[in-house]
């Protein structure tokens, strides 16, 4: 009697129709854990800039750094877009804390910047930062000029120290930002390191959104924060439920209250 040799057609057939089955199951899965992990360690860049800023401010009397000066030291009009400028050297107040930390890109936000561009970009993108300040800690010098004295300066509301966050464990210290612009969520993305959200309509600026999109929906997905108080969560603030934004923003009933009579 003579061995069969091989498979037959059916059995081929099966074969491929197995594995195939294996791979529908297999991929999504892999690429769900490989943005899970991107996610991480985006988390854990973020923990490294939250331990920074408290260093920071405990040799500092309690004092936060300028959100606009955090990163360079030229102020506001010169830092527009160095985020994305190999030849801008850092040399902000915070930088001598966190400037041999390998922490200060998200894989998971250079790849995107690469791909969806910049909606106020000027030069060529090759990232280097991807992560702001909130606005609403240190001394506001973009809105409140350099006189104490004066009225502006008086009228403007922020967080100087950390003894005037009210709730350190829900007011963030850093976060994320897209390069993209979404109609109805905000009107600036990443340009200066400064996350200034001002409100809950639309406008300023506002959290990313591109961590475990849904779908695959990068204009609905998450964004790492990293808390006054240390601790690093990830949160979803998008178009479904904007109204609860600046419970992560505003570090007193004070600032609050400034945000919404003004903006």
């Amino acid at each position: 009697m003579k061995r069969r040799k091989g498979f037959t057609l059916v059995e081929l057939l099966v074969v491929i129709a197995i594995i195939a089955l294996l791979m529908a199951i297999m991929v999504p899965a892999l690429n769900k854990a490989k943005q899970l992990t991107k996610t991480l360690v985006c988390k854990a860049n973020l923990r490294q800039y939250g331990i920074s800023g408290n260093l920071y401010v405990g040799d500092n009397a309690g004092a936060f750094p300028d959100a606009h000066l955090w990163l360079y030291s030229n102020g506001k009009d010169g830092n527009i877009c160095r985020w994305h400028d190999p030849e801008a050297v850092p040399d902000g107040t915070l930088w001598p804390y966190m400037a041999n930390k390998d922490s200060h890109l998200c894989s998971a936000f250079s790849a995107l910047a690469l791909q969806q561009g910049c909606s106020n970009c000027s030069r060529e993108i090759k990232p280097q930062f991807s992560y702001a300040m909130n606005a609403w800690l240190g001394p506001m010098s973009f809105l409140r000029g350099d006189d104490p004295t004066s009225d502006g300066y008086k009228a403007v509301k922020s967080a100087m120290k950390d003894s005037q966050v009210e709730t350190p464990a829900k007011t963030f210290f850093f976060s994320e930002e897209n390069t993209w612009i979404i109609d109805g969520l905000y009107v600036a993305s990443l340009n200066d390191n400064n996350l200034w959200i001002v409100n809950n309509q639309g406008s300023g600026d506002s959290f990313a959104t591109y961590h475990n999109p849904p779908g695959g929906d990068i204009n609905n997905g998450s964004a790492n924060l990293a808390f006054v108080d240390g601790h690093v969560e990830t949160i979803h603030v998008g178009l479904d439920n904007m109204e609860n934004i600046l419970d992560y923003v505003a570090p007193s009933a004070e600032v609050l209250k400034y945000m919404e009579d003004t903006y």
